[in-house]
């Protein structure tokens, strides 16, 4: 297909679909023996989440012509608005609950404590605890890696993401370079 924000859009749909389906298998995984699942599915739909806001930015930011200042704006702010509302939904599946009020205290208002407890807290108690402590070493190591790499990506780059990205755009520029047709030429016949 050649439109291209409707292809974004139909992938961050998948990325959706695939992210609820992902946490509710690992909420059905909370209390069985299968911990090691449950992490897995945790980390691959905090890895869905951080899919379907790259999708949303990038399908909003090609729908603009121009690749302006205020099309990155404009794909960064409203990244950030869906990404609560996608939140508040979860929420609401999973709770019971849509509150986006909630759903933006979880992402931006206590990512510094967010941060603190669920990235630096599990990596201190892994290694001046556990690390020691831990009888089974190799399956201690294994869910501390599982862990932290969702409270990374849930915590830290799911609300980020916005920023890095009109960070990213900002800095690239929005010039676009138009080859003459003699440096077209010149560029040819450099390939063969």
């Amino acid at each position: 297909m050649k439109n291209k924000p409707l292809n974004h859009l139909i992938f961050a749909l998948l990325a959706c679909f695939t992210s609820i389906g992902l946490t509710a298998l690992s909420i059905l995984l909370k209390n069985s023996e299968r911990y090691y699942l449950n992490l897995i599915f945790l980390l691959l739909s905090s890895m869905m989440d951080l899919g379907i806001l790259f999708f949303i930015y990038t399908a909003i930011k090609s729908i603009f012509k121009k690749h302006s200042e205020l099309s990155i704006w404009v794909a960064g702010l409203s990244t950030i608005l869906i990404s609560i509302l996608w939140l508040s939904f979860k929420l609401y599946v999973f709770e019971g609950i849509f509150d986006v009020l909630e759903a933006s205290y979880r992402l931006y208002l206590s990512i510094l404590d967010r941060i603190n407890y669920d990235v630096f807290d599990v990596i201190v108690t892994y290694f001046g605890i556990t690390l020691f402590a831990a009888t089974d070493v190799i399956n201690q190591m294994v869910i501390f890696t599982l862990t932290i790499s969702r409270n990374v990506i849930a915590f830290i780059l799911v609300p980020l993401l916005p920023g890095f990205m009109i960070f990213r755009d900002l800095l690239n520029g929005t010039e676009e370079y138009k080859f003459t047709k003699e440096e077209k030429e010149d560029f040819d016949e450099l390939k063969l």
